[in-house]
């Protein structure tokens, strides 16, 4: 899926705008602050402990996970996270193949799945490694049985 600045989604699968070509260096662009992880123009983070979202620096949120396992796609203006300041990574933690932001966790659920999912057991959405995506309300693939 590709997330556009505008707040529109580009379901998947696509071939282009991967980032397996880029080689890694030290980590370059990559910020934190109250529940929430910024790359570059784009943070995802915990809003209040029932949603979650992925929001660009102009303004627009491209799509907004609810703890029940629902999501709503932008453009959007709401539950955006840029009113929080960078600082540290307050309720940020790294798992097992897994981040976990606040009440939410993504990450690789094994090796062909990756997923969002609430500590409440919802899966919003699952990434296929086809390119395709599920979206919830789901309750399998869910991150919240492992350490």
């Amino acid at each position: 899926q590709i997330y556009r600045s505008d707040g529109t989604l580009y379901p998947g699968p696509h071939s282009h705008y991967s980032l397996w070509d880029r080689s890694l260096r030290s980590q370059q662009g990559i910020e934190y602050g109250d529940r929430f992880i910024q790359v570059g123009d784009w943070r995802f983070g915990d809003v209040d402990g029932q949603h979650a979202s992925i929001s660009h620096r102009d303004g627009k949120t491209a799509l907004i996970y609810h703890s029940d396992g629902t999501l709503r796609a932008g453009p959007s203006t709401d539950y955006g996270l840029w009113h929080r300041p960078v600082g540290n990574a307050a309720g940020v933690k790294c798992g097992d193949r897994c981040i976990e932001v606040g009440d939410w966790r993504f990450g690789d659920f094994d090796g062909q799945h990756a997923s969002v999912s609430h500590k409440n057991g919802k899966t919003a959405e699952i990434y296929q490694s086809d390119g395709t995506l599920q979206s919830g309300p789901r309750t399998d693939c869910g991150l919240w049985s492992r350490a």
